[in-house]
């Protein structure tokens, strides 16, 4: 089990849970993926807890606040991006018709951070990493492997994060026009973009990907935690994998990989 010890600029580095029910989710996660949850930061850190899967740190979530919950809008994961200036990479995302939903705030000596919407309203997170570089473990059971855009709008998608992040874009081989689309940043694979079909009412969103040593194991685990599958356990060329979302609503998925990365 290899520490990570750095991300480079434009990695995903980092995932999130803004739950409304935050211990319902720590106990639902940890029964899923045999995460271990550290107890919550206190007032000063927002209740936000970090959990691990044996000493390397995997995540994070946080409750929502009375404000949030009143709005009675579903869990959702946040995708953090490694950058070298939070400030530098907020103020071009907005140049680049992005909003900014949070602007550059110090977390403690961890990092310096902002939340943002892309033009179609997909939020992702900026992460300047000082103490707290992400997450030391991934691409392994069990943990973040990958992060994937569903968007009704690709093209456009595209050219934003191309510009803000350099990154480049390749059609699966294969796929028809239109289809699934795999993110690069530099020469790694950094993530996919799946291109949401016009009758499919559902807004842009970045969706985590966690592996696991079992996908069927996993997708037994999450119904008997009370989640819900979406699209049931499948083959596909990376392994086998399928599509669930917490009790909460917090849509994520988890994959089997062939050959893990």
């Amino acid at each position: 089990m290899a520490q990570i010890e750095r991300y480079a600029a434009g990695e995903f580095s980092w995932v999130d849970l803004l739950t409304p029910e935050i211990a319902a989710a720590r106990a639902f996660y940890t029964g899923v993926f045999d995460w271990r949850a550290e107890e919550p930061a206190g007032p000063e850190g927002g209740g936000y807890t970090q959990l691990y899967c044996a000493d390397r740190v995997v995540l994070g979530m946080v409750g929502m606040d009375e404000a949030e919950r009143a709005t009675g809008m579903p869990a959702s994961w946040t995708s953090y991006v490694s950058v070298v200036s939070a400030d530098a990479t907020a103020a071009r995302a907005v140049e680049l018709g992005a909003k900014l939903e949070m602007p550059p705030l110090d977390v403690f000596d961890m990092g310096r951070m902002a939340l943002v919407a892309d033009p179609d309203g997909a939020r992702f997170a900026i992460w300047q990493p000082r103490s707290h570089i992400g997450a030391t473990l991934r691409d392994e059971p069990v943990s973040l492997c990958w992060n994937e855009l569903h968007t009704q709008h690709p093209e456009r998608s595209q050219e934003f994060y191309a510009a803000l992040f350099a990154w480049t874009f390749r059609a699966t081989p294969g796929a028809a026009p239109g289809g699934y689309v795999e993110i690069f940043n530099g020469a790694k694979a950094n993530g996919g973009m799946l291109p949401l079909p016009p009758a499919m009412p559902m807004p842009s969103c970045w969706v985590p990907y966690f592996a696991v040593s079992d996908c069927d194991a996993s997708v037994r685990r999450i119904r008997a935690g009370g989640g819900q599958i979406h699209r049931p356990a499948e083959d596909i060329e990376p392994g086998r994998f399928a599509v669930a979302s917490d009790p909460q609503g917090g849509l994520f998925c988890v994959i089997q990989l062939r050959d893990p990365r």
